[in-house]
């Protein structure tokens, strides 16, 4: 579906009623997203949009306004980029993940990229100032997705991230059916849905998805895709566990990413459906089991062992596997 360039109060086509036409990069000279520094403030994209974050609001003493995030993918590299109050109002409706467009700029800023929070390689990220944004014909020059896949090995033995980002290949082993939870800082009730993933490293790892892709029917989930998925948190939850963001870039079974292409052959031809897999995170996976009886009888502890143990008391949360029956549930209010 070609996507318009109408604004977001919706105003009419130019005078004539002509529609606009589609941009052609022409005689403009289009940068590289790779060589992109902070010395420059004018310059030509030619990008595809990989991934669009939600339209968010701050409201401080001092000031207010809103902003949205998108990475932008072209030949040479990537870059996260983002854009504030009136100008995010303008493009907000324009830009579609998946598409590529135009963006000319005029006051833009480079900052050093905060690694924490996305796993794109670029050493800056983007803030538009005073930027055209018009979508063009799509270009096979530029790729749909492009990660630096991490094999789930990476994790084992203790080794590998226990915080940030990271970029995986992997097959939806097993999945736990949707559920809700109350979030601790909003109050406000969230859909998740756990599954097992595992790629061709002798691995699984549970991820958490959220909102609106938890709820996709299960017979999705049942028919195990293989995920490209750019940008995937890392939690020392369980061990080492992942989970998806609002700037995760998920691609399900994709042909054209060569490494998805691979891992959909092997465990389709080359036996990894019947292969078993070591679980990264405790009670996941393990040959497609879960919950507690995934871990072995010794690494149980029982209640009366947190105290004992101390645990809980230091800087980062312990978690624990616990077999035990349920005795009580209170339901008057507690505070």
């Amino acid at each position: 579906r070609p996507m318009g360039t109408t604004n977001a109060g919706g105003a009419p086509p130019p005078a004539g009623g002509a529609p606009k036409k589609r941009a052609s990069s022409g005689s403009r000279a289009i940068h590289p997203i790779a060589e992109l520094n902070p010395y420059q403030q004018r310059f030509c994209l030619k990008a595809r949009v990989t991934t669009k974050g939600p339209m968010r609001t701050w409201d401080k003493p001092t000031s207010k306004g809103n902003l949205f995030s998108v990475d932008l993918l072209d030949a040479s590299g990537e870059i996260r980029a983002t854009f504030f109050k009136e100008l995010a109002d303008r493009v907000f409706p324009i830009l579609e993940a998946g598409r590529v467009y135009i963006f000319q700029e005029t006051a833009g800023r480079l900052k050093p990229s905060n690694k924490q929070y996305t796993s794109i390689p670029h050493e800056f990220e983007l803030t538009f100032g005073n930027c055209t944004v018009e979508p063009c014909d799509d270009d096979a020059g530029i790729a749909t997705i492009k990660g630096d896949w991490k094999p789930l090995a990476l994790f084992a033995d203790g080794a590998g991230p226990r915080e940030g980002n990271v970029d995986v290949v992997c097959v939806v082993k097993a999945a736990s059916p949707a559920g809700t939870i109350i979030s601790s800082r909003t109050g406000k009730e969230l859909t998740k849905r756990e599954v097992t993933l595992c790629d061709d490293s002798g691995y699984d790892i549970r991820c958490t998805f959220w909102g609106e892709l938890a709820l996709r029917d299960d017979a999705f989930w049942e028919a195990q895709p293989v995920l490209a998925a750019k940008g995937m948190r890392v939690s020392d939850y369980g061990g080492v566990s992942l989970g998806s963001g609002f700037s995760s870039q998920l691609l399900w079974d994709s042909t054209d990413e060569p490494r998805s292409a691979a891992l959909r052959k092997w465990w389709d031809q080359d036996g990894g459906r019947e292969a078993s897999t070591t679980a990264l995170t405790n009670g996941a996976g393990g040959g497609g089991g879960g919950g507690a009886s995934a871990v072995p009888f010794a690494e149980r502890i029982a209640l009366d062992d947190i105290k004992g143990r101390q645990l809980g008391y230091g800087e980062k949360p312990d978690y624990v596997v616990v077999a035990a029956t349920l005795n009580f549930v209170r339901t008057e209010k507690m505070w």
